[in-house]
């Protein structure tokens, strides 16, 4: 086998042991425990090392991983610990910096944190999954954390509107979407709007949806609550487009989606279900395929395109640029493995309990052996206050009718010193993006502008940001996070057993290929609801709910950021065009040929 090019840190004892072996986009840890003669061994992506380092004599190492290394389950904080003799410290110390350096690569680690709790969100358990499984993730992640445990309705709003923009890097919700909607839609109240919108917020799923999760880490980390939380302690900076949804004399911020019909009903009239979790929604939505009911409404689309094909590329081409920066931006921070070494180099020893060795060597080659998590404690690391790349945006909305009761506790430990140049934050403005369409008469929405008008019967409609809505449900596979366009499907009526049928694969964003789905790229729409007998339909923004009363919806690109790891939705669509489609796309651009 040819050479690969890795650091390899070995640290054996009597019973236990760990070996460290350091690649470009990963950490392998094998570990030895007391007495047993197995090695666990796990392959750990940089992005789920929360943290290495040397203090005095004692070394930690602490990593996100799944119970003995599995495919799947949820992951857990492991911890490599132990001490190094004084022989072997400087070798130890240059790994450890090295790994620390590799694992925050481009990212600023201690990040000052405001968390915000949701004990509400979901099936309540928020608070209880915080204090146990979040709480000592910051902890080893060395995040400066400020706690709010939500009381009331719009709280978050609140938040978000006080928020004392100086004091955080970024912003965990701990919750549902709904959570989220509020924080951005306080930091839409708050004094600098604009500013305040550019700090970054990340998702932790413990509410009953969930699709702003799923749309950062994808399906196998989108649920999962710690690789969520690790995202808030070093995912990095994304600018997204957010939406102006205005109705009456209220404006307010959406971040993923708007829908009216029976995906609307599905969300909003299941919300007495909320302990079945996510279930709830797949309820509803059977009970609204028996009812049949259309939704009368007109649709009023600025389209950009309603090219499917065109659509997938744009996608492919976006998720392969953020890639390539990721890539570019990794490459410049990183401390790349040192230069090939003999692998029969001699090997470090003490006298101590632990030897250690350092080196490079082939990649077939086995490791050796750690300790227990927590096996001894570690000093903390050197205070200093540390903060991400500063940012800025805004919106306006809804306003908080509730006084503050902010319940808040501080979990705080110290941070490393910040080892990249600080970045200047844009200048601050007071005042959102100034309204386009909203003020406009329906007459005024023209054809020749690019304005298109759907009055036939549909099922549903639904707008907005963000490839999931939820884990059963990929509504806008080809959206993209920043491309200055909302991603509008409408879809037709079709039967019950249709209806059925498109359950199936509907998780993989298979509607979006079905001739019942229209699927355009927009920058604004219009509802307007029709005269009926039926009774009016329900709204839901986000998972709010609006009055079934006419609504203008506007993007504002870039508007807001989130945190992730990737810098592209984590969705996978890979389902191929239908042949028999593009079979007939084909027939039909041939019959238009000139004729010989």
């Amino acid at each position: 086998m040819g050479s690969a090019s890795y650091q390899k840190l070995v640290i054996v004892g009597n019973d236990q042991g760990s070996a460290f072996i350091l690649r470009e986009t990963n950490l392998t840890v094998k570990r030895k425990q007391d007495k047993k003669f197995e090695w666990l061994s796990y392959d750990v992506p940089l992005r789920n090392v929360v943290w290495a380092e040397l203090v005095n004599d004692k070394f930690k190492v602490s990593f996100l991983a799944r119970k003995r290394n599995k495919k799947k389950g949820p992951l857990s904080l492991e911890t490599c610990s132990g001490v190094v003799d004084e022989v072997s410290l400087e070798t130890v110390d240059r790994f450890m910096k090295d790994l620390q350096a590799a694992a925050y690569a481009g990212v600023k680690p201690g990040r000052r944190l405001k968390v915000v709790v949701n004990p509400k969100a979901g099936t309540g358990k928020s608070e209880q999954i915080y204090k146990r499984d979040i709480v000592p993730l910051f902890k080893a992640a060395r995040c400066q954390v400020d706690v709010t445990y939500t009381t009331h309705i719009q709280h978050g709003i609140q938040i978000g509107k006080e928020l004392e923009l100086n004091k955080f890097d970024a912003v965990v919700s701990v919750g549902g979407d709904g959570m989220v909607y509020e924080i951005l839609n306080g930091f839409a109240e708050n004094s600098d709007p604009m500013r305040a919108l550019k700090i970054p917020v990340a998702p932790v799923p413990t509410g009953s949806g969930n699709g702003l999760a799923l749309d950062i880490l994808g399906v196998e980390e989108g649920l999962d609550v710690l690789a969520s939380a690790l995202n808030g302690a070093k995912g990095r900076a994304m600018p997204v487009d957010v939406m102006s949804i205005v109705q009456g004399n209220k404006r307010a911020l959406s971040f993923m989606v708007q829908t009216t019909g029976l995906m609307a009903e599905a969300d909003l009239g299941s919300e007495h279900l909320r302990p079945l979790g996510s279930t709830r929604f797949m309820v509803y939505f059977l009970m609204g395929v028996a009812k049949h009911k259309q939704v009368p409404i007109k649709l009023q689309i600025k389209v950009a395109t309603s090219d499917k094909q065109k659509m997938v590329e744009d996608l492919r081409a976006s998720q392969n640029q953020a890639k390539r920066d990721l890539k570019l931006t990794l490459s410049k921070s990183r401390i790349a493995p040192r230069s090939d070494a003999d692998p029969n180099s001699p090997q470090v020893t003490t006298s101590g309990p632990f030897i250690t060795t350092t080196g490079l060597e082939h990649a077939d080659e086995d490791g050796a052996q750690s300790s227990h998590a927590g096996d001894s404690p570690v000093a903390p690391a050197p205070t200093s206050p540390v903060r991400d790349s500063t940012i800025s945006s805004g919106t306006d909305p809804r306003k908080s009718m509730h006084t503050d009761h902010t319940d808040a506790t501080r979990v705080s430990t110290p941070s490393t010193p910040d080892t990249t140049p600080p970045s200047t934050p844009p200048p601050s403005t007071s005042k959102l993006p100034p309204l386009r369409y909203a003020l406009l008469k329906d007459e005024e929405l023209k054809e020749e502008d690019g304005w298109m008008t759907v009055t036939d019967p549909i099922l549903w409609y639904m707008a907005g940001k963000g490839p999931y809505v939820g884990e059963t449900f990929m509504s806008f596979p080809v959206s993209v996070p920043n491309d200055g366009m909302i991603d509008v499907a409408v879809h037709k009526p079709t039967s019950r057993t249709g209806l059925i049928k498109a359950i199936d694969g509907a998780e993989k964003g298979k509607l979006y290929w079905t001739n019942d789905e229209l699927y355009y790229k927009a920058t604004a729409y219009r509802v307007t609801p029709l005269p009926s007998r039926k009774r009016s339909s329900y709204v839901s923004v986000d998972g709010e709910a609006f009055k079934f009363e006419p609504y203008t919806v506007e993007v504002h690109p870039g508007l807001a950021t989130l945190l992730s790891p990737y810098g592209y939705y984590c969705a996978e669509f890979d389902i191929p065009q239908p042949q028999a489609t593009a079979t007939a796309k084909a027939t039909k651009r041939q019959s238009r040929m000139p004729r010989a």
